[in-house]
């Protein structure tokens, strides 16, 4: 893949597709204004997806803000016509890939150079009052050098915004804390926290520490550790 995609003054060389879903696709690209390579996040946004939209707004708005060493950086936004793509800087791959390959449990050392930038990112997220609500290896993102970046702000929440619930559609099943598990919808930090120490021992074991496969089931590999 070597296409040429062009959005307004912008040029960019696109090189690989390196990640989709349902509403994006991601590609790896070259900046020709700039010189450097990025990650472009494309979205089709129209009129049914309007919980897309807010998802989308909350992830610029978010990434706007927060300016970290540990945290995906965000260049540019440019809509185009029904679509928007985000501007990002490219990371080689993520945490959940380098395990995969890695095919044995991480070295200790490697264990804590990650699991520092992980907290050292998310206390900056807390201290600027932002829960990122899906932490989880796929949205580490690591380059060449062993920078470690969290990614993803489409489901972090402002906590500065008074609300007197939160969502429990929230983290991916496997890093969920008990207490949203058991139904709670009022919670803090904390739950960031918690997918952080699963992330921890999955690092330590190549594979998820609590790997259940319903809410039920989350529960009852949760209790049997605890």
């Amino acid at each position: 893949m070597s296409d040429t995609l062009i959005l307004g003054k912008n040029e960019f060389k696109l090189l690989d597709q390196i990640g989709s879903g349902t509403y994006a696709k991601v590609y790896k690209a070259i900046d020709y204004q700039h010189q450097r390579e990025v990650a472009i996040k494309c979205m089709l946004l129209d009129s049914e997806r309007y919980g897309l939209l807010c998802i989308v707004i909350r992830e610029i708005n978010l990434l706007l803000e927060l300016k970290h060493p540990n945290i995906i950086h965000l260049y540019d936004i440019i809509r185009h016509e029904n679509e928007i793509y985000l501007i990002f800087e490219y990371m080689n791959t993520d945490l959940y890939q380098y395990m995969l390959h890695n095919h044995r449990p991480l070295p200790n050392i490697q264990v804590k150079v990650y699991f520092y930038q992980l907290l050292n990112g998310l206390d900056y997220c807390h201290m600027n009052k932002i829960f990122h609500r899906d932490l989880k290896p796929q949205n580490l993102l690591l380059d060449t050098k062993g920078t470690l970046k969290i990614a993803d702000f489409g489901l972090a929440r402002d906590a500065t915004i008074l609300k007197r619930a939160y969502s429990k559609d929230i983290v991916t099943l496997w890093y969920r804390p008990p207490e949203v598990l058991l139904g709670i919808d009022i919670y803090s930090s904390a739950i960031d926290i918690w997918s952080a120490g699963c992330i921890f021992a999955e690092m330590l074991r190549n594979s998820p520490l609590f790997k259940g496969d319903c809410e039920i089931s989350q529960l009852f590999c949760i209790f049997q550790v605890l």
